[in-house]
């Protein structure tokens, strides 16, 4: 009886490779702006004011501050450094599928973790302010988070190439 070959391996992700670590960086760079903008116009909370909540995490006076340009670029590096943290962890976890709407799912579910984590973690022990608003405008964090999974997965399904631009597949590349 003769077996039917199944074909050549699937590779693991459209490059045929796990994505360098930094990629992970990269996209919690790229997923953590997305998850602030995506906060900020769904809670009606503006941007300088939600960024000056963050950095609340390394001043509790900046929580009652107006949000000038100081405060602004101290919660915007503190978010986008724990944002790249996350996308760090993201890809050191999760194996890339070849297959981009199980990559989407698993990233989405990431983005629950991570909110669950921040929620109930980190947030209420470095920022009690910023936490009183998380609770005001849940829908927007719970959306924020799962815009900040999916941002990740989608960079890494993708892969970033050596030279900076996304590339969805190196043999199409080749090809061109």
């Amino acid at each position: 009886m003769k077996r039917r070959s199944a074909g050549p391996p699937r590779p693991t992700s459209p490059t045929g490779r796990r994505a360098p670590w930094w990629h992970g960086a990269v996209a919690g760079l790229v997923g953590g702006a997305l998850l602030v903008v995506t906060v900020s116009a769904l809670s009606g909370v503006g941007l300088p004011r939600l960024l000056a909540l963050i950095a609340a995490a390394t001043d509790d006076a900046y929580a009652f501050r107006e949000p000038a340009a100081d405060v602004v670029v101290v919660g915007t590096a503190v978010h986008l450094a724990v944002s790249a943290l996350w996308g760090l962890l993201f890809a050191g976890l999760v194996k890339p599928l070849p297959d981009v709407g199980q990559a989407l799912l698993r990233g989405a579910l990431y983005g629950i973790v991570v909110m669950a984590a921040m929620t109930f973690g980190l947030v209420p022990a470095f920022d009690p302010a910023l936490w009183e608003r998380v609770a005001r405008n849940f829908p927007a964090w719970a959306a924020g988070h799962v815009v900040f999974g999916l941002a990740l997965a989608l960079l890494l399904h993708l892969d970033l190439g050596s030279s900076g631009t996304i590339v969805v597949s190196r043999r199409r590349a080749a090809a061109h």
